[in-house]
């Protein structure tokens, strides 16, 4: 879990120095790298996290889970990509990056989604700590979450973890 949070930091650490110099290929390529294996390790997170639960998403969904899944598996499956020529025209990577996010062919994260998926995975994580109480926790943080979405209530002044 803690490699998905420190890649993560490196990833965006190189993507910056690319950003702010478009000639750095080196950066480019390293951020690439950090990304690819943030998004292993993020995607496998996410399933030993949900032991239980065999369906992190449904098949075109479109939702966060399902899209780092695509991004994951062109990265794991780069070559067949290469083979089948099913790499973007302008790239010759399979997952590549923009000013706003993380792309592949048929999939995109945005940087704040990513962020997004590092809270998640910290507040399971915390919950985790104690495994007899963690779906407790789990479901409460949601339903305030829920409650303050709708306006039925707040997090501000309340632990904002599990």
């Amino acid at each position: 879990m803690e490699s998905t949070f420190r890649e993560y930091a490196l990833a965006r650490d190189q993507t910056l120095m690319y950003l702010k110099n478009p000639d750095a290929v080196t950066a480019y390529l390293a951020a690439i790298g950090h990304w690819e294996v943030f998004l292993s390790h993020a995607y496998q997170a996410y399933r030993l996290l949900a032991r239980n639960q065999k369906i992190l998403f449904k098949q075109g969904d479109g939702s966060i889970l399902e899209r780092l899944n695509l991004l994951y598996n062109w990265s794991k499956h780069a070559e067949k990509a290469i083979e089948a020529g099913q790499l973007p025209a302008e790239g010759t990577l399979a997952v590549g990056l923009t000013n706003n996010d993380l792309r592949s062919a048929d999939s995109r994260l945005t940087y704040d989604e990513m962020a997004e998926m590092l809270e998640e995975l910290a507040r399971w994580s915390d919950a985790a700590q104690d495994p007899s109480t963690m779906r407790e926790k789990i479901l409460q943080y949601y339903e305030r979450a829920k409650e303050d979405a709708d306006g039925t209530g707040s997090l501000a002044g309340t632990d904002s973890g599990p």
